[in-house]
């Protein structure tokens, strides 16, 4: 599939989803603060942008595969065509 901004070849995508960390704190044998990872938490929200130059392909997983497979539904190729108008140097 090609970033349907810049034209440029994409294999894969950059796979972005905000997160809570939960992370015990305390203070170690020096007198220093320490975090110790305990558990993440995940949301909902996530993006899939383009590799190469960052704009953002889908917001969902079904989307985000679709768009990889060259599979795209018509709502996606509405946006993807206002990418392509807008085009720009990287």
């Amino acid at each position: 599939m090609r970033c349907p901004k810049f034209g440029t070849e994409v294999s894969y995508l950059h796979h972005y989803q905000d997160a809570t960390l939960f992370h015990a704190f305390d203070v170690d044998e020096s007198g220093e603060a320490r975090y110790k990872h305990k558990d993440t938490i995940g949301c909902e929200v996530m993006t899939y942008e383009c590799p190469n130059c960052g704009v953002e392909l889908a917001n969902n997983e079904e989307d985000a595969l679709a768009f990889l497979k060259g599979e795209i539904s018509e709502e996606m190729a509405t946006y993807f065509l206002e990418l392509a108008l807008e085009g720009g140097e990287k």
